[in-house]
């Protein structure tokens, strides 16, 4: 117990004179949880750019990159919907033989679909996106986590 408390006070003060150190800044800060009554504070640097595997994925095939803000975030779907989409998943598992970019398409990053029968885990991905039937929308693919099922 006295050791997690002074190693958490450990790093308080060693946050609190990096920032003395450094001084005040115009950048906004951010801290998040780490543990109990622990944070972390982070600067933003810069956005976040999508990985340039995605941006060549949406050049060669726009429509699959299309959201549109007014989809639905939170989906209630069925045992049948359910079933088809563990059952995509289970396919391509067994019938796409896992291979690198570097080696398939000598590239460090390609998204693609895996029409070979080989690929990353982005092309299995995007093989079992585009193998979810119809009546589940696409929401519940980019948007695991705010699916719910019933």
């Amino acid at each position: 117990m006295f050791t997690q408390w002074s190693t958490k006070k450990g790093w308080a003060l060693v946050a609190i004179t990096a920032a003395a150190l450094i001084g005040p800044s115009t950048v906004p800060v951010q801290a998040f949880p780490l543990s109990r009554g622990a944070y972390v504070f982070t600067t933003e640097i810069e956005k976040a750019k999508p990985p340039k595997g995605w941006i060549d994925f949406c050049r060669r095939y726009a429509p699959e990159c299309d959201a549109q803000a007014t989809e639905p975030r939170n989906i209630k779907f069925d045992d049948e919907a359910w079933d088809s989409i563990v059952g995509a998943n289970k396919w391509v598992n067994e019938h796409i033989r896992p291979i690198t970019d570097m080696r398939h398409w000598h590239v460090g990053d390609k998204w693609d679909y895996p029409n070979d029968g080989r690929g990353d885990c982005e092309d299995y991905a995007l093989l079992k996106r585009s193998l979810v039937p119809s009546n589940v929308s696409d929401t519940h693919c980019r948007n695991p986590k705010d699916s719910v099922r019933s």
